[in-house]
């Protein structure tokens, strides 16, 4: 289940030269989308879907690739980070597959009863949920740095919490299941 402390202790690596695990202040975009990425896959990998199974598979090199677009701080704007972060998110949850095994407790189809779980995909991330949780916290300065981390992990595991997964499988119809599926949210 996803754990909010554990972006916010990823982030402070990012951010406070008094942790004990400080990444440090890299020179070049390519290691602030490495870092960044090392922090959400920390946090994203105890995600679970509706019947509590585990992730299984992300595109962490996506989030990295999305984020290798941030803009230099000195000219950037907030929309333009907000965006990359979008970016990001949408190319690390596309395509995210979860284990299969615990039975959903309800679907649409058939019974409405799974029998067995096929598949557990992300097959779509909802436009802009990224975008619209960073960007106010990234057009505003924070009085402290543990502010800024807080607003930070709070935006982003509200646009995290927002995914959805489908599950797809087989009812309990005798003598032939049909088709069911169950579509939520990742927790």
């Amino acid at each position: 289940m996803l754990d909010i402390d554990i972006l916010k202790a990823e982030l402070n690596k990012l951010f406070n030269p008094d942790n004990p695990g400080f990444v440090g202040y890299p020179a070049d975009i390519l290691n602030v989308a490495i870092n960044w990425a090392n922090a959400y896959d920390a946090y994203a990998l105890s995600a679970q879907d509706q019947s509590k199974d585990s992730i299984i598979s992300a595109n962490k090199a996506g989030f990295q690739t999305g984020l290798e677009s941030l803009p230099n701080a000195n000219i950037g704007t907030a929309e333009l980070s907000a965006l990359a972060f979008e970016t990001a998110f949408v190319n690390y949850w596309t395509g995210g597959v979860f284990a299969i095994g615990k039975l959903p407790e309800f679907g649409v189809g058939g019974t409405g009863i799974f029998s067995i779980e096929t598949t557990s995909l992300v097959i779509s991330v909802v436009p802009s949920m990224m975008y619209n949780q960073v960007l106010p916290v990234f057009s505003t300065i924070k009085p402290s740095l543990i502010d800024t981390v807080d607003a930070i992990a709070q935006a982003m595991h509200n646009a995290t919490i927002g995914v959805i997964v489908t599950i797809t499988g087989l009812d309990t119809s005798l003598p032939t299941p049909v088709p069911i599926v169950s579509v939520g949210n990742i927790s």
